[in-house]
């Protein structure tokens, strides 16, 4: 693995090219005034002692001795140590004496700079003189052990000096290096504050007179040096501008895009090309100036809705992710479910806030399987409207039959073929699951067949009817499948109503929502998405031949009934033939339900009441009626009845003798059981069932019976009634007879001569009374994919509306709305007119995915027109500044005269666009908003400017037009500018040209390929470019000769304490590839990829300090470990790669904050995934783990950062606790809480 960490920005300019990496006079003030205090040592004081020098005169003020402590180099006197350590030995006795001796050298420094400061500093010497007591203290304890006295150099001996030094005690050699150590820390503490302090006490006033002259000499001396060490610049202009004769790169403008409030209805406002936009960036400068390249003109055309329509495809689904649509060349799995998102409009001038303001995904898939799609399940499915479903009370049954054909695609063009490849794929799902239970089964289990038909038809469809209050869901159904004749296959659904549920009525757009035509009772069919194989990769794209549907209804009530008095009714019991019934007297039923419908059966349930107690039936209650024969008197016999059915205002058939008879009642008593109503002791059936099957071909259908007009029969009826008619016998039930033979008994018992042979008085004649009557039925009705003048009609249902099939070819007759592409997007336009080009602008948020080829990713744009989504041709789409979606932009759009706005697929009165895709639908960009009336600007570089304008402008700059343009409403820069540069610097252009010089336009060395890129594309901030890997190829990031893989990190916006952690979009990995494809050899396999960010928890349990807040010590104390973990922080791991993170090194850092006191139970967690789909766990206190715990990136390319939130624990003093393994009750769903398995293979 390298160890470089690749290239910055700020590491790309070489020490070497810096004007001051050479001076010719590189003293400091500091090191000028110990300079002058030498050479005052070396010049004698007249008048004073011999041996007296001016030295005596300077060294009690303080600013030289700020100055001493200042040109102190510390790195070079811990060498000079190091080195007269290293050689001193047991035999060297003077070498040990004379490191002893510098270390009591320079601790006696610090008390003499401490002295002078408080006995002769001014505030800002006494403070820094105090310090410096304070850490001689200090250290006077601790070095005690080394033989170091309290003693204090005089000025002007050499610190370093051997001769004269004192013996010094035995002290080994890490005792005298510790101590040398701590002295040197403190004259470190001593510069630090010696520095803040030094311009203070420079401005403070009270130096003597001499003193003041020195420092005004010293300063004046710096401007005569500052001109010498202009020699350096001076000569790499020359090498640059004379020699190589490189010149700066001028700057490059800005580009920004302006969206325009529509006009008002009607208008068109055309703003030309050149047209000049102010940008008032700063109130000091002048403004700047946009102009427009091309004409457009603005009219009252917006964007008023949005959707998306998401066919999603998960790999983890089973049946479906091995189950496979075939396209032509290429073949995807079947969808999982579909999902409908509506996008709010934003508000007319809203911009979002921050890079991190909600956006919708662009087509509707979410980043990765493991998040929900937004939005909620889409409605697909089919409708069928018909008279027949018309059933308003009884029980009701439903049969519907689909006949489906061919795609036309092949293999799987039908459903029987799509239905075997299923059972197939199932089948074996289930025997490979068997057997990896229990081996012993793997011969001889056979997966059932029927069994797992049953699973994918049993809730394959949401069921619902047109009912009384609103839609009635049908909680259950029956399906089947049959594999058809020919090329049509048929699909069967049953379903039941009770008599408990409310009635199926016609469809009314006020009750039942939307607008469908017509108004037929309606049966919905809506896509299950909890089905066990989401329906429409099975239906997808198969044509209805037709839809059968039969009714079956049993116990209808709602009956008119009518004889030749007038008009009954079945409320109570009633005399359906009248009170005197005779040959032709009749009873009249028709149902206003019934007569719109094509019956396949009839048959009315006749249930009498009153009827007499014989035992052996009505021939014996007439017994009485047959008297003497000589009188002629016919005994009852059975009462027969002719049906007939109203067809054309007359009763069929015409003919009287081909009417079909039914017999009543019959003489005998009834055979069969005992019926409902009657006692045991009166065996007539009380129930009759009169069949009409046999006229029913003969009837005629009439329109359906709508609004307040009542459905009766009169002489001007057509059709839709039944007729029954008393035919015979002449006695029929005696009412005509009656009174003679009862005249004729009461006579022959009143003669004296007859006492011994009385008669019985004959019963009194039954006259028929139904107590209830009704309706059982069968109708049928057969659908096609066209109008039909009966108002049966089939509607496709679609997520936001409907289509109703018109028969017009293939596109027209599928049972299910068309989705070619699994990834929709709709865009809703109200306007006038759409004749001029219209402009959209994409708001997006740029954060795309990397695609491997960008050419195979097609977008293809639809506008609806009649019902029917029409391609755009591709001269159509005039401009596509967003690049396919990968950042935001401009889509200028021609559109054709027919497009139209009276659709019904969706909301009627808008112009509807779409634009499709089918691939790396989560890649794309996500979406704030769509804007119409966009143009993009270019800043003028020519316009009179600041020289200090800014490379690029915030959104909301550009406000107005330099001239008004009339009838131009308001408008808003949407985005900040970009593209833009501000004319190089000499020093860039030094570190241009340098770098220039030293890859010569090609990449050969990693080095190049970073520099290059860093060169063209400043929004990059890093850089890694990694020799013989491959992502692709090799992802466990194994040697892969003659691959190339580069690693880009976009600027930091924090401390590494994000959410999302920095990724270069999409958009810009492919300028980079293609970029860098140009300056490589054509032997190399380039990849471009962001990096895996590998997160780390530290866990682990703290004994704090007695009183210390313990929530807020845990919160800092999680913030400073996650500090300490991300690379873009100056402390801890500042390695973006081949970085190693040590268990030593963060107990460490958290022993030395300030009231941690011990650190036990210490385990690391490492949660890296390759993708966002699949991620990986290793906790350093798993079993098994030996060795020092240490993470160590995953791959190459990982970086390591800190988890949202450390497992920090605090307990009082006590026994350590040791690292234990974390179990998955510790875990964090989102976090840490990490299925494993096996990647599903693609």
């Amino acid at each position: 693995m390298s160890s470089r960490s690749g290239t910055s920005q700020a590491q790309r300019v070489p020490e070497a090219l810096a004007e001051h990496y050479v001076d010719v006079d590189e003293l400091s003030l500091q090191q000028l005034l110990v300079v002058a205090l030498d050479s005052a040592r070396q010049v004698g004081f007249e008048g004073r002692a011999p041996g007296t020098s001016w030295e005596n005169y300077f060294k009690d003020d303080e600013i030289v001795v700020f100055a001493e402590i200042l040109a102190t180099r510390v790195h070079a006197v811990t060498a000079r140590f190091e080195q007269v350590l290293a050689q001193s030995a047991p035999a060297t006795p003077d070498a040990d004496a004379l490191s002893a001796h510098m270390l009591q050298q320079w601790f006696g420094q610090l008390g003499r700079w401490s002295e002078i400061l408080l006995n002769h500093g001014g505030v800002q010497g006494a403070d820094l003189g105090a310090m410096l007591a304070g850490l001689r203290r200090q250290l006077g304890h601790e070095l005690h052990g080394v033989g170091v006295s309290d003693g204090t150099p005089e000025r002007g001996h050499p610190l370093e000096a051997a001769g004269g030094a004192p013996a010094a005690p035995p002290a080994q050699k890490p005792q005298l290096r510790a101590a040398f150590h701590q002295v040197m820390k403190a004259v470190e503490m001593a510069q630090r504050s010696a520095q803040a302090r030094l311009p203070r006490a420079l401005r403070s006033g009270q130096h003597d007179p001499g003193i003041g002259m020195l420092i005004a000499f010293a300063q004046l001396y710096r401007r005569a040096q500052e001109k010498l060490n202009r020699f350096t610049g001076r000569h790499l202009d020359f090498y640059y501008d004379q020699v190589l004769r490189v010149r700066p790169h001028g700057p490059e403008r800005d580009a920004a895009f302006l969206v325009f409030e529509a006009a008002p209805p009607g208008l068109a406002i055309p703003v030309d090309g050149g047209t000049r936009f102010l940008a008032p960036y700063d109130r000091s400068a002048p403004e700047l100036e946009f102009v427009t390249e091309h004409s457009m003109i603005v009219t009252d055309a917006r964007v008023v809705a949005l959707h998306t329509v998401f066919f999603e495809r998960n790999r983890l689904s089973f049946p479906e992710s091995r189950l496979y649509e075939h396209l032509g060349q290429r073949e995807r799995r079947y969808p999982t479910a579909c999902r409908l998102n509506p996008i709010a409009l934003a508000s007319p001038g809203m911009l979002p806030k921050d890079e991190s303001c909600e956006a919708a995904p662009l087509f509707g898939a979410p980043r990765s399987a493991a998040m929900a799609p937004p939005g909620a399940v889409a409605r697909i499915g089919f409708a069928l409207a018909s008279n027949v479903l018309l059933m308003r009370q009884g029980e009701r049954k439903v049969d519907v039959v689909l006949h489906l054909g061919s795609d036309g695609t092949g293999p799987a063009g039908r459903l029987w073929q799509r239905m075997d490849g299923l059972l197939a794929e199932v089948t074996q799902a289930m025997k490979k699951s068997q057997a990896e239970q229990d081996p012993l089964t793997t011969h001889g289990t056979n997966a059932n067949d029927p069994e797992i038909l049953y699973r994918v038809l049993e809730r394959m469809f949401s069921i619902s009817v047109s009912g009384s209050a609103g839609w009635i869901d049908i909680a259950e159904y029956s399906a089947g499948f049959m594999r058809g004749a020919g090329n049509v296959d048929t699909l069967s659904l049953t379903f039941r109503l009770g008599a408990e549920a409310a009635a199926v009525v016609p469809y009314a757009p006020a009750l039942h929502g939307e607008q469908y035509p017509g108004n037929c009772p309606m049966v919905r069919f809506e896509l299950n998405a909890l089905a066990y194989v989401y329906p429409y990769g099975l239906l997808r794209g198969l044509p209805l031949v037709r839809a059968d549907i039969e009714v079956e209804v049993s116990g209808h009530r709602a009956l008119e009934l009518q004889n030749h008095i007038g008009l009954l009714s079945a409320a109570s019991p009633f005399q359906p033939f009248g009170p005197l019934p005779a040959v032709g007297s009749y009873l009249i039923v028709g149902s206003a339900e019934t007569a719109c419908k094509n019956l396949t059966g009839f048959e009315l349930v006749l249930e009498w009441g009153g009827l007499p107690r014989a035992v052996r039936g009505l021939g014996a209650y007439y017994a009485g009626y047959a008297g003497d024969a000589r009188d002629g008197l016919t005994p009852f016999g059975d009462v027969r009845a002719n049906l007939s059915v109203l067809s054309d205002g007359a009763w069929a058939p015409l003919d009287e003798s081909e009417r079909p008879a039914v017999t009543l009642f019959g003489a005998a008593a009834a055979p069969d059981a005992t019926p409902a109503g009657a006692s045991a002791s009166s065996p007539v059936a009380a129930a009759r069932r009169l069949r009409f099957d046999r006229v029913l071909p003969q009837g005629r259908r009439i329109g359906r019976v709508e609004g307040p007009a009542p459905f009766v029969y009169t002489s001007g009826a057509r059709g839709g009634f039944f007729k029954i008619t008393l035919a015979g016998p002449d006695f029929l039930f005696g009412h005509r007879d009656y009174p003679f033979i009862l005249a004729n008994c009461l006579s022959y018992n009143g003669q004296p001569r007859n006492g011994a042979r009385l008669r019985e008085l004959p019963a009194p004649p039954y006259t028929p009374l139904l107590d209830a009557i009704w309706l059982n039925y069968r109708a049928t009705a057969t659908i096609v994919a066209a109008p039909s003048a009966a108002g049966d009609a089939f509607l496709r249902l679609s997520p936001l509306g409907w289509d109703a099939a018109r028969g017009a070819g293939h596109q027209r007759d599928l049972l299910l709305p068309r989705f070619d592409d699994g990834g929709n997007l709709y865009i809703g336009l109200s306007a006038s007119d759409l004749r001029a080009p219209l402009t959209l602008f994409f708001h997006l948020r740029e954060d795309a995915l990397p695609m491997v080829e960008l050419a195979n990713r097609e977008l293809y744009w639809s506008y609806l027109a009649d019902n029917a989504w029409r391609p755009l041709l591709p001269y159509a789409v005039r401009a596509d500044s967003t690049h396919a979606f990968l950042r935001a932009g401009i889509v200028t759009l021609t559109l054709p005269p027919d497009i139209s706005c009276d659709n019904t697929d969706l909301q009627s009165g808008l112009f509807w666009l779409r634009v499709s895709c089918d691939t790396d639908l989560e890649r794309f960009c996500s979406l704030y908003s769509i804007s119409t009336h966009a143009a993009q600007v270019f800043r003028d570089l020519g316009a009179v400017a600041a020289p200090l304008a800014p490379a690029s402008i915030a959104a909301g700059t550009i406000t107005r037009p330099r001239q008004a343009i009339p009838g131009l409403g308001r408008l808003k820069q949407v985005t900040a500018s970009y593209g833009g540069r501000l004319a190089e610097s000499r020093h860039d252009m030094r570190r241009r040209t340098a770098e220039r010089l030293r890859h010569k336009g090609q990449a050969i060395t990693p080095e190049d390929y970073e520099r290059l890129i860093l060169q063209q594309f400043p929004a990059i901030d890093r850089v890694k470019c990694f020799a013989n890997l491959s992502v692709a190829l090799r992802p466990d990031g194994a040697c892969c000769p003659g691959h190339v893989l580069i690693v880009g990190l976009p600027a930091c916006r924090s401390n590494g304490h994000l959410a999302e952690f920095p990724r270069l979009n999409g958009y810009l990995i492919g300028q980079v590839r293609q970029f860098v494809e140009a300056h490589i050899s054509p032997a190399v396999t380039l990849e471009v990829v962001n990096p895996v960010y590998q997160y780390i928890q530290v866990r682990c349990t703290l004994v704090l300090r007695a009183g210390a807040d313990l929530g807020w010590y845990v919160n800092q104390l999680d913030a400073l470990i996650s500090d300490f973990i991300s690379p873009w922080n100056p402390i801890g791991n500042t390695c973006h790669f081949g970085w190693i993170i040590r268990r030593h090194d963060i107990e460490s850092f958290i022993l030395a904050q300030d009231g941690v006191l011990a650190v036990s139970g210490f385990s690391m967690l490492s949660v890296s995934g390759r993708d966002l789909d699949l991620f990986s766990l290793k906790d350093t206190a798993a079993p098994g783990m030996t060795g020092e715990p240490v993470i160590e990136p995953t791959y190459p390319w990982s970086i390591a950062v800190p988890i949202k939130r450390h497992h920090i624990t605090v307990k009082h003093a006590g026994a350590a606790t040791p690292a234990s393994p974390t179990g998955i009750g510790q875990m964090e769903i989102g976090s840490t809480f990490i299925i494993g398995g096996k990647r599903d293979e693609e």
